[in-house]
């Protein structure tokens, strides 16, 4: 047993240690990047009822509503910033609601930084559609927790300040919402949309404002492995650096090495932040971080022992140590890196 542990330490073992570890690690990388696991709430839309037009004491007046997405101009999900061009429009009865009230709609959390001028048809005797150009300048909730194995679910939220639910309610169905088929988003992939309409309630004092309301949803998974391996590859890298300090007899230089790898992590965290979201919780690229600068500053206590005299450190005793630690770090971080890649937050 005590011949196999040394041998753990040998350059040979290290190599083989290492190669089986890597394609581990890549292996448990397939389902997160091909599956879409985005995290997060949709924002919150009560449904109309029977029993909330009771409550109401007045049937709304209901607006169809249909929206589309054409293409993007900017997508930045690190800055939580997106930048759309879309078509929005409304179907009314002009004898039940003036068309000045139907152009005064707007989204929450976003801008509309342009706006044509209303294009009037008339489906009807009595109905009119009302069809805009626009483009929208929004952010949206976003959960970098799994950041950068991170996808995304996009809200667009419709109301219309002018206006209450007792007086206005959006109906928008499915097929009545799209996103273009053709359309572009450099390391993402629009994968599917959703929408749901009702409406919202909002506190003021004593009182509740309630206001028509509609949530235009959109799936986009990261397709963005460039930016995975800046961040990840150098992590791996330093830690295999590292580990191999152990299998260099010369003590100086093996703690030269480790003492190398750690100054490099640290400086890397620059890196990583300037790559990363700024967001004030912790987030897979963090943990993987403190889980590296962890196992690298127990390689390094280990192989100060070595620098220790005889009489206080057994040599014996710490090519014992050393030969368990190495099979268990890597073992260690497979485990890590399973749990954090294809566990945590996962939904």
């Amino acid at each position: 047993m005590k011949l196999i542990l040394e041998k753990f330490s040998s350059i040979s073992y290290q190599i083989f240690f290492l190669v089986i570890t890597s394609i581990i690690l890549v292996a448990m990388l397939y389902r997160p990047i091909t599956e879409f696991h985005p995290v997060g709430k949709m924002p919150g839309v009560l449904p109309v009822t029977a029993q909330t037009i009771a409550q109401w004491g007045k049937e709304p007046v209901r607006v169809k509503t249909g929206f589309s997405i054409t293409d993007f101009i900017k997508f930045d999900a690190v800055k939580n910033e997106y930048l759309v061009n879309a078509i929005i429009w409304f179907e009314y009865d002009p004898q039940a609601i003036k068309l000045e009230t139907i152009e005064k709609f707007s989204f929450t959390k976003g801008d509309i930084v342009k706006k044509s001028d209303p294009i009037i048809t008339k489906k009807s005797e009595n109905m009119h559609v009302a069809t805009y150009y626009i483009r929208i300048l929004f952010g949206t909730i976003m959960d970098y927790v799994r950041f950068p194995l991170d996808d995304h679910r996009l809200f667009l939220n419709l109301t219309n300040y002018s206006a209450n639910a007792q007086e206005l309610v959006y109906e928008v169905a499915a097929s009545d919402y799209a996103v273009a088929d053709n359309i572009y988003i450099a390391g993402w992939q629009a994968i599917g949309h959703a929408v749901k309409s009702g409406y919202s309630e909002n506190k003021v004092g004593e009182n509740t404002i309630s206001q028509p309301k509609v949530v235009f949803s959109m799936d986009v998974s990261k397709q963005d492995v460039r930016q995975l391996l800046l961040i990840v590859l150098p992590l791996l890298l330093i830690f295999y650096f590292s580990i191999f300090a152990f299998s260099i007899k010369d003590i100086v230089l093996a703690i030269t090495l480790v003492l190398a790898c750690i100054s490099g992590l640290l400086a890397y965290a620059f890196v990583i932040q300037t790559l990363s979201p700024a967001v004030g919780y912790f987030m897979l690229s963090d943990y993987l971080f403190i889980f590296f600068i962890t196992t690298i500053f127990i390689i390094f206590l280990i192989t100060v022992l070595f620098a220790v005299p005889e009489h206080i450190a057994s040599k014996k005793t710490l090519e014992m140590v050393k030969g368990v630690a190495i099979p268990l770090l890597y073992i260690t971080l497979i485990i890590v890196w399973y749990y954090l890649t294809n566990i945590k937050d996962m939904s």
